[in-house]
């Protein structure tokens, strides 16, 4: 007979790389729409703006990730904007044995800008409201959550701390930092979603990654830990999501703002 903490630890283990890809969907989709505003306003060089920055960190995610799951790096560009290909940097890895880290790897290699970005924006953060410490303060709440029901309890909170996070770093900011710390925040935030190469990666990777969490909900049940605690991981996405698309929507009202200046407002024509 199963145990029943072996599908306590498969459904937590599922939810929490179900949400994860849920989340790098969600980024990539706002990301294509982002990208498609600046190239209509400012061309296809408008990338240069952030991607200087944000693409190198997007594709050194990718290595590292590799080097991990013992993949081997072919060839990369950490930045090559290509005007006839749309690519604007990429990293080629293979295994010469296959196992099932290796296979399973794909899907966190193609995550991985999503999972290097979030950690940045969140010592960015932490950078901006004076600490680790303030800024968890903040998220207190979110960290009582163990469970998916209290997880939709919780999802009101969400905009509350938001709020409160903005009012802190808002408080303790000097402009001048405050401006850099929001550009450096843009330039990450604009290219860590994965592209669609990146979800196809992962996606490659799904079957070996099942085994593996069959296999991760095997051990705990022998050994009698419980995964059930780790689905706090989850509360964190919603929040990052909104901080992203807010990081996004900054990019969109700054270019807004200065074709506005520049052109001036525009004028109502008709007829009477």
């Amino acid at each position: 007979m199963i145990p029943p903490l072996f599908w306590l630890n498969l459904t937590t283990l599922t939810l929490i790389f179900g949400g994860l890809a849920l989340y790098a969907l969600g980024l990539h989709v706002l990301e294509r729409r982002v990208s498609r505003y600046v190239a209509h306003r400012l061309g296809w060089r408008g990338v240069l703006i952030t991607g200087w920055l944000g693409v190198p960190l997007h594709e050194l995610s990718h290595i590292l990730m590799a080097k991990l799951f013992g993949h081997r790096i072919i060839a990369y560009r950490l930045f090559e904007p290509d005007p006839v290909s749309g690519t604007l940097g990429y990293v080629r890895h293979s295994y010469r044995h296959p196992t099932l880290w290796q296979r399973s790897g794909y899907f966190f290699i193609g995550i991985a800008p999503l999972l290097a970005g979030s950690a940045l924006l969140l010592s960015l953060l932490a950078w901006m409201a004076g600490g680790f410490s303030p800024l968890l303060n903040v998220l207190q709440p979110w960290s009582t959550v163990s469970s998916v029901e209290q997880l939709w309890q919780q999802l009101p909170l969400l905009g509350w701390n938001a709020q409160k996070l903005f009012e802190l770093i808002w408080q303790r900011s000097e402009p001048a930092l405050l401006m850099a710390q929001l550009y450096l925040g843009i330039c990450v935030a604009a290219h860590m979603a994965p592209s669609r190469a990146d979800l196809g990666t992962a996606l490659s990777g799904v079957l070996s990654l099942v085994g593996l969490l069959l296999a991760g909900g095997a051990l705990g049940a022998i050994f009698g830990v419980s995964c059930a605690g780790t689905t706090q991981t989850l509360t964190l996405l919603p929040l990052f999501l909104l901080l992203v698309g807010i990081w996004q929507l900054a990019l969109v009202a700054t270019l807004a703002l200065f074709e506005r200046l520049r052109h001036g407002p525009r004028r109502a024509t008709g007829r009477s």
